[in-house]
């Protein structure tokens, strides 16, 4: 690496030759051989399921329903004559530690018609990376809820009814339908132990 250091990258495409419990199994080798995971991405697909969650989340954008994350930013692309050649929402922003991405992974990969693969992905960096890696490590047969958990934990859609405080808003139908009755899990970062003896 430029920075003199170690550093292992392993990529969804390469560890698709594996399955989710080796992967995890490899990234806890790593940690105990005392690296830090600084980036995980995380993703959940929904394919022929007419779950329509980029107009949904879009909508909801444009309605200032969006919590969690400040900003938003559709990207989507057209032909002349009105055919979608990419639909993305951007949540949140890059260079934080955390954001998302709504989007049609179908059209994206040129293989599907619109509408029948989406995809709900996170970006998790920094400290915030390490302590999800580590929870995912441990969850070992049960990563998948917790992944799931951690995707919907990371943006919430919520009723724009002028009140500031999350718990006096109430959730957006469509959101409260879509991660049904599971419990989000909020992506914090690790707390830095204290310098005071």
């Amino acid at each position: 690496h430029s920075s003199n250091i170690i550093m292992v990258d392993l990529q969804g495409k390469q560890l698709a030759t594996m399955c989710p419990i080796e992967a995890l199994r490899l990234a806890g080798e790593i940690i105990t051989l005392g690296f830090r995971c600084t980036r995980i991405d995380l993703a959940v697909d929904h394919v022929l399921q007419n779950v329509n969650l980029y107009d949904k989340a879009r909508a909801s954008c444009e309605a200032n329903e969006l919590c969690i994350m400040r900003r938003f930013a559709p990207d989507p692309e057209f032909t002349s004559q009105g055919v979608p050649l990419r639909k993305l929402l951007k949540l949140g922003k890059r260079d934080s530690e955390v954001c998302a991405r709504i989007y049609d992974k179908g059209l994206e990969m040129k293989i599907m018609l619109e509408g029948q693969w989406e995809r709900f992905e996170v970006e998790i960096k920094k400290e915030r990376a390490q302590g999800v890696c580590l929870a995912l490590v441990k969850a070992g047969e049960k990563y998948n809820e917790l992944l799931w958990e951690y995707v919907i934990g990371s943006v919430d859609f919520r009723i724009n009814n002028g009140r500031s405080e999350l718990d006096r808003r109430p959730r957006c139908k469509w959101w409260e339908d879509y991660i049904r009755n599971s419990t989000p899990q909020r992506i914090t970062p690790i707390p830095s132990e204290s310098g005071l003896d």
